[in-house]
């Protein structure tokens, strides 16, 4: 049952990294990824807000594989999101900044590692799995929002900025 969620994650990763790389939905694919990891760990606990779900090994199973799934569709196309925001601020798109960004996602991802399990563990201790869970969803919930503005803000941006060098050309 343990190896369920990285052996779906193997799988599934290469076919994220081509659709966010060659076909360009990265945030859709982000947004998606964060949704799964929240439902997935609402149907893992089982949340105890979720009353209809059984605490059988079949509902875990379930759940594992949705994580498996998203794990996948929220990690890889982190990058990218990150070289675009890089880029939104000013950054020059060259092999330094690729630099700087893979330094910094691997730094957070292994903070991540240490501070994850940490928090999860008090979590458990405190409340206990289901509704650790459930918190731990909610954080993904809240990902997926913190991604879903961001998306927004970006394109009003990008929007605001064509309209203005549309009427400088006009004026012109």
């Amino acid at each position: 049952v343990f190896t369920i969620a990285p052996a779906l994650y193997g799988l599934t990763a290469p076919l994220f990294g081509y659709i966010s790389d060659s076909k360009g939905y990265v945030f859709s694919i982000l947004i998606l990824g964060n949704l799964g990891n929240g439902i997935a760990y609402l149907i893992i606990g089982p949340s105890p807000y979720l009353p209809f779900l059984p605490s059988k090994l079949w509902v875990v199973i379930i759940g594992t594989m949705l994580l498996g799934l998203s794990i996948g569709a929220s990690v890889i196309p982190a990058i990218k999101c990150m070289l675009v925001g890089a880029c939104d601020i000013g950054f020059e798109n060259n092999l330094d900044t690729y630099g700087l960004v893979s330094g910094l996602f691997n730094s957070i991802w292994c903070l991540g590692g240490f501070v994850g399990p940490t928090i999860g563990g008090v979590l458990v201790n405190e409340m206990g799995f289901n509704k650790a869970a459930s918190v731990i969803a909610l954080s993904q919930f809240f990902s997926a929002i913190a991604a879903l503005i961001f998306c927004i803000v970006r394109k009003v941006k990008q929007a605001t900025k064509d309209q203005a060098n549309l009427q400088v050309s006009y004026s012109q």
